[in-house]
């Protein structure tokens, strides 16, 4: 493959997210999206710019960074954990052992493929989050990360420049 979906694949997907995006604003399904994300006080600036005779500089400083693995909804309605440790499969699967017990309505999270997503540990715990209301949409295996709104919303959020036009 060239690194894009499968066409038919990706037609399912696309149409079986609208569907549940259809539902989530008739308030039918509580619907997240979900991927983590790590920050540092380290500082990586691939290029900058400054005026003329002015010195520019971003102070760091190293230590631990934090990871957090959070869910977030079209209404800005956000759930998360952090921790100082990598996030994986098992803290995937802790972590949604405790959302699951928050749920009102039938919800479904939409995940990338990413490993600790996908992993072995994470689809064993499917069935009996299903049993309580949990279901999990896995995005296609190629997609563009563009499309799922909390990579956009961490970009956001990660950019100086557009946290002053909020």
């Amino acid at each position: 493959m060239n690194g894009k979906p499968d066409a038919e694949e990706y037609a399912f997907k696309v149409t079986g997210l609208g569907y549940l995006e259809a539902l989530s604003e008739q308030e039918r399904i509580d619907l997240f999206y979900g991927d983590e994300s790590a920050v540092s006080l380290l500082p990586c600036i691939p290029y900058g710019w400054q005026f003329k005779g002015e010195q520019a500089f971003m102070p760091s400083s190293r230590g631990k960074g934090v990871n957090c693995f959070g869910l977030i909804n079209r209404k800005s309605q956000c759930w998360f954990r952090t921790t100082e440790a990598s996030v994986t499969a098992q803290t995937i699967v802790e972590w949604l052992d405790v959302f699951v017990l928050s749920l009102r309505r039938l919800t479904v999270i939409v995940l990338d493929n990413a490993p600790a997503h996908s992993s072995k540990e994470v689809r064993q715990r499917l069935l009996g989050w299903q049993e309580r209301g949990l279901y999990v949409f896995f995005l296609p295996p190629r997609y563009f990360a563009g499309q799922k709104p909390v990579f956009t919303a961490s970009q956001h959020c990660r950019d100086p420049v557009a946290q002053t036009q909020v």
